[in-house]
């Protein structure tokens, strides 16, 4: 049908047309026009997305270096260039379609997580979020190829790229509660900001929960400052036994094994800042 509309005889001008004859030039147009006009209209589409992402990491003071990543969608590519402001031109950050020609890393998910990401319902970071290596999540980041070499600086800017690509509006404002998080270490989670030598992590411990149950969870190579919010929970520090209330901080040292539970009947609320070496 499509191919036939594509390829209308030519009218002769001098001839006058019958209403059929309208009618059926009517129906082209508007099955030729009508989808495109709806693609213009949509800004829904993943490209739409990306590109709103884009024009507003264009304007961003955390765009600080020049990256090019990918980002693929259901499977479907696309590379993203972005130069920070210099002292001769402006910021730019482009959205093409395809895979990056040249090796760099790129972040993959599905489009219900892209429109999240886009609504403000979940952050980049807390989609990336995991307990252990290899538990499975929305979000997640992959070499383009072999050829790409991983190094301290490549996550140094995948931590600059995550924090702010994904992320619109100026202030960056991170929303923290239960309808933003994520199910990480047995509580909702929201994932805050990640720098080098350091992670902050907002985490509500709901009635019944238990963060940290596992052994092999209970320890960090680094020192790690719990600020209660609000709440009443209780605490197991370096085998000691202790209840946490809202006001109140405990700092872990590295090594030393920690775990949360809430046995109360109203939810204990933290944020959770890891620093120094290894963070």
């Amino acid at each position: 049908m499509l191919a036939r509309l594509r390829t209308r005889p030519r009218w002769n001008r001098d001839r006058q047309l019958s209403s059929p004859e309208l009618l059926v030039i009517l129906a082209a147009g508007l099955l030729t026009l009508g989808p495109r006009a709806s693609f213009a209209q949509d800004d829904s589409g993943a490209s739409a997305i990306l590109q709103r992402f884009a024009d507003d990491y264009q304007r961003d003071p955390g765009l600080t270096e020049s990256v090019t990543f990918g980002v693929r969608v259901d499977g479907v590519w696309w590379h993203i260039r972005a130069h920070p402001a210099t002292e001769t031109g402006s910021a730019r950050v482009t959205v093409q379609e395809g895979k990056p020609p040249e090796p760099t890393f790129f972040f993959f998910m599905d489009r219900a997580t892209l429109g999240k990401l886009d609504r403000g319902e979940l952050n980049a970071r807390t989609a990336m979020g995991r307990a252990r290596q290899g538990d499975p999540v929305p979000m997640d980041i992959d070499p383009t190829d072999e050829r790409f070499v991983w190094t301290d600086s490549v996550s140094q800017t995948i931590d600059a790229v995550a924090n702010h690509f994904f992320l619109r509006g100026q202030p960056e404002i991170i929303p923290f509660n239960r309808n933003v998080s994520r199910m990480i270490h047995g509580a909702h989670a929201v994932l805050l900001y990640y720098y080098p030598s350091f992670r902050s992590v907002w985490y509500q411990i709901d009635p019944g929960q238990h963060v940290n149950k596992e052994e092999r969870d209970q320890t960090n190579p680094f020192p790690s400052l719990f600020i209660f919010l609000e709440g009443r929970g209780m605490a197991r520090i370096g085998g000691v036994e202790t209840e946490v209330v809202g006001g109140t901080s405990i700092l872990v040292q590295p090594g030393v094994t920690h775990e949360f539970w809430n046995p109360f009947d109203r939810p204990l609320s933290l944020v959770l800042m890891m620093f120094g070496e290894g963070a």
